[in-house]
């Protein structure tokens, strides 16, 4: 799949894990076209919206549910003509 093996490109080590995920986003809607790019942004500041850098049970299951619901809005604009 090209955006794993994108994100394992752009991701090095010691960068810290915001900056790996906003590097991330920004390559995937930068690769999408030029009238679902500003989509794709949207998507994904839906998907860390009140989602806290912390791993207690509660925002692991928000963040869990946002990529979910993430998934199924980006498949739905983005599947190919």
């Amino acid at each position: 799949m090209l955006l794993r093996s994108s994100f394992y490109l752009t991701c090095r080590l010691p960068s810290p894990p915001v900056q790996c995920f906003e590097e991330f986003r920004n390559e995937v809607v930068a690769m999408q076209p030029a009238d679902l790019q500003g989509r794709m942004a949207e998507e994904f500041g839906k998907l860390m919206k009140d989602v806290h850098r912390t791993l207690d049970a509660v925002n692991r299951d928000r963040f869990q549910n946002r990529v979910t619901i993430f998934r199924v809005a980006v498949k739905e604009f983005a599947k190919p003509p």
